[in-house]
């Protein structure tokens, strides 16, 4: 009998169970939770258990969700943990860990952002413009981005 179901185990890299799932496509799956679970950014190693008939895969997903309590599994989970430390360094907590990656995330996007007024300005946009595609006045735009791009 060909498999039909898979049940997947996420952990953060200090080995915790930070999620579990079941899936009939996995890899579909991982990039839905890319693109819209914040705590994916946690994830070191995935397992991947697969079962030939979703029925068992239900059960298993069932049984350790219900066992181990995963910070992040809200469903079949009503007695989730409070955030629990968990990582390498002392102290942070998942949460922490999604703090410290939209940081980074926040920080690209600045400099990101700073290229792209640059690159605006070498292709001969005015301050206005750019100040009404940022949502700022001119003004704004030029405290903001002037000095460092015009040196």
């Amino acid at each position: 009998m060909p498999v039909t179901a898979s049940v997947y185990l996420a952990y953060h890299a200090s080995g915790q169970l930070l999620y579990v799932g079941l899936s009939l496509g996995p890899l579909a799956r991982f990039s839905q939770h890319s693109r819209e679970a914040e705590w994916w950014l946690l994830v070191h190693r995935i397992e991947i258990e697969r079962y030939d008939t979703r029925q068992e895969a239900r059960t298993r997903e069932l049984h350790l969700i219900r066992t181990e309590r995963p910070p992040f599994n809200k469903q079949d989970n009503p007695r989730r943990p409070p955030t629990r430390r968990i990582g390498r360094t002392p102290g942070l907590s998942p949460t922490l860990d999604l703090l410290a990656a939209a940081v980074r995330k926040r920080d690209q996007a600045k400099e990101k952002l700073a290229d792209t007024v640059h690159a605006a300005r070498q292709f001969g946009c005015t301050w206005k413009e750019i100040g009404t595609a940022l949502g700022v006045t001119y003004q704004a735009a030029w405290e903001r981005y002037g000095p460092k791009v015009e040196e």
